[in-house]
């Protein structure tokens, strides 16, 4: 599946596109489809995700001359594919604004809980000295 899927986008980009473009998309191709059956997902499924090779080769024919430069990579070790012309993605507010409030909530949670532990300890602090100093004088005798 994988090869065949990788000679049609090949044949249908040799010649069309400058060599460095051919490479880089079917390097982009390849190590796509490789990182998606780490992550567990069969060959087939990754391949026919994709569609025809064809077609993402006439893609690839019609954006050349709109986006000279702007290839893709792929990175494997974060397994995300990016644009080169745009390498940062927008967050959603309502996105950041959840992150902050769990956050935010979780502090809210820890430092009440240290409160609570440091009004227990100061309660019991008395108790906790005499034991102690039962506990002293009895090892000493």
């Amino acid at each position: 599946m994988k090869e065949n899927f990788l000679k049609e986008l090949g044949d249908a980009l040799q010649g069309q596109v400058p060599a460095s473009v051919y490479q880089d998309t079917m390097r982009y191709y390849t190590q796509y489809i490789d990182e998606e059956i780490r992550k567990g997902r069969s060959e087939k499924e990754v391949v026919e995700s994709l569609g025809s090779g064809r077609i993402l080769a006439k893609t690839v024919i019609d954006t050349q001359g709109k986006s000279q430069g702007a290839g893709y990579t792929y990175n494997t070790q974060q397994g995300s594919s990016q644009n080169r012309a745009q390498t940062e993605k927008q967050v959603p507010f309502a996105t950041k604004a959840k992150g902050i409030a769990v956050i935010v909530a979780v502090l809210v949670v820890v430092v009440a809980l240290a409160g609570i532990v440091i009004h227990i300890v100061w309660a019991l602090l008395p108790l906790i000295l005499i034991v102690a100093l039962i506990v002293w004088l009895v090892k000493r005798i």
